[in-house]
């Protein structure tokens, strides 16, 4: 599981890409929301490039602890059909 800081925005993806690949050796891959506050699109375009590679892979993708604002966030740009949350 990873748990995400409270921002995952341009500034922080490059820093983050590694630990979201190495979720890949997981049978599951659990990503806890509860800290983050703060997402823009490319924080957004890093957990879709996780999730369809996990898909791809055939692991399980879940996404927990979204508060109502990330989730508008997520509704707002259309990828939380995307994400499946």
């Amino acid at each position: 599981m990873l748990e995400l800081n409270s921002s995952l925005t341009i500034y922080e993806v490059e820093a983050m890409q590694d630990q979201f690949l190495s979720l890949l050796g997981d049978d599951t891959i659990i990503i806890d929301c509860s800290a983050l506050q703060k997402i823009d699109m490319s924080g957004l375009q890093l957990l879709v490039s996780l999730k369809k590679s996990a898909h791809e892979m055939g692991k399980d993708f879940t996404m927990l602890n979204i508060s109502d604002e990330i989730q508008a966030n997520f509704d707002l740009s259309g990828m939380g059909t995307i994400l499946g949350v």
